[in-house]
C-alpha cells in the first residue's frame, strides 16, 4: 500500500487511469457494502468521505509505520479510530 499511496503518480498515462478507475469501482464496492449493513440514512456522498477518511488513516499508518513502544494500546486505538466513522452516524 505504500508502494501505491506513494509511486502512482509515476505510472504510465495509461496505467495511472487504470489504477484510478479500480480505486473508484473499490470505493463504490465499500460504498455499497457499508449501505447494506448500517441502519442509518447516511447517503452516498457521506459514505464515500467516511471511507476516504478510513482509507487514508490506513494510508498514513502504512507510510509512517507506527510503534506501539512508548505508546500501549496504539494499534488497537488505531483499529478503533478506523471503525468508527464506518459504523456511527
Amino acid at each position: 500500500m505504500g508502494i501505491l499511496a506513494n509511486e502512482a503518480d509515476q505510472l504510465p498515462d495509461a496505467d495511472r487511469a487504470s489504477l484510478r478507475r479500480f480505486q473508484a469501482d473499490y470505493l463504490d464496492l465499500w460504498v455499497q457494502a457499508l449501505r447494506s449493513v448500517l441502519p442509518d440514512e447516511r447517503g452516498p456522498t457521506e459514505l464515500k468521505i467516511v471511507v476516504h477518511a478510513v482509507q487514508s488513516l490506513v494510508y498514513y499508518v502504512v507510510r509512517t509505520e507506527p510503534r506501539e513502544e512508548g505508546s500501549p494500546g496504539l494499534h488497537r486505538r488505531l483499529a478503533d479510530l478506523g471503525m468508527a466513522p464506518l459504523l456511527k452516524g
